[in-house]
């Protein structure tokens, strides 16, 4: 959830529940703070939590959606190894 919270957060994508007060709180506080960062005040973390909870990845962390039915590799590594550059072993 957390990764997928955070993109979602950017407006970057991915699907996490509309209106919710853990969304409600980080974009408050970020925006106090106004460096471009993710902030939420520590009584806050309940409703963070519920937040990142609810958060699906449409596609790998990581990885783009390029159209409706297609993601694509951004992983450095995993491309190395798909492509069989060498020196990258995966599970």
């Amino acid at each position: 959830g957390y990764d997928v919270a955070r993109v979602w957060l950017q407006g970057d994508g991915q699907r996490c529940s509309h209106g919710t007060a853990g969304g409600h709180a980080i974009k408050q506080a970020s925006a106090k703070v106004g460096d471009g960062n993710m902030w939420y005040r520590p009584q806050e973390t309940s409703r963070v939590r519920e937040l990142y909870q609810s958060c699906q990845s449409t596609c790998a962390k990581g990885d783009a959606q390029v159209s409706g039915d297609k993601c694509e590799v951004q992983d450095r590594k995993a491309l190395a190894f798909l492509r069989g550059d060498g020196g990258y072993v995966c599970d």
